[in-house]
């Protein structure tokens, strides 16, 4: 059996057929590597960008850590402070009365006392102040 023109002819345009698919294909997929390595490369730097912000926010919390840890220890401090300075004025009121008590019933309390103003304060249950001065 012999090849006819007609199935040569035939045969002839299938290669033809066949190699222009072909070359498509491969113009396809060399146009579809271009545009994946373009892809590649904007989520390279995307996925880049994401971890610099990662970083950035790890170390954010890791500083608003710091900071509410300061606080609250300054919030701790303040409240000794403020439980000495308490304790303090308890002493002070209870001298103050003390002298007070002592000093009611003196003739002289109403005497000029030289320097009294920096170590010495009293007033009478009246709740007026007496300061002492030169």
């Amino acid at each position: 059996m012999g090849i006819t023109k007609v199935g040569l002819i035939v045969r002839l345009l299938a290669m033809m057929l066949a190699c222009c698919v072909v070359g498509y294909f491969k113009f396809e997929n060399h146009r579809l590597s271009r545009d994946l390595l373009a892809v590649n490369q904007q989520l390279g730097g995307a996925n880049q960008r994401e971890t610099q912000l990662l970083n950035r926010n790890a170390a954010m919390k890791s500083t608003v850590h710091q900071l509410k840890q300061a606080a609250h220890q300054a919030r701790l401090a303040t409240m000794q402070v403020d439980q000495v300075r308490q304790h303090w004025q308890r002493i002070a009121q209870r001298a103050k009365a003390q002298i007070h008590k002592a000093l009611a019933h003196e003739n002289c309390a109403h005497q000029f006392i030289p320097h009294a103003s920096e170590w010495l304060y009293y007033s009478h249950s009246n709740q007026v102040s007496y300061s002492v001065s030169h």
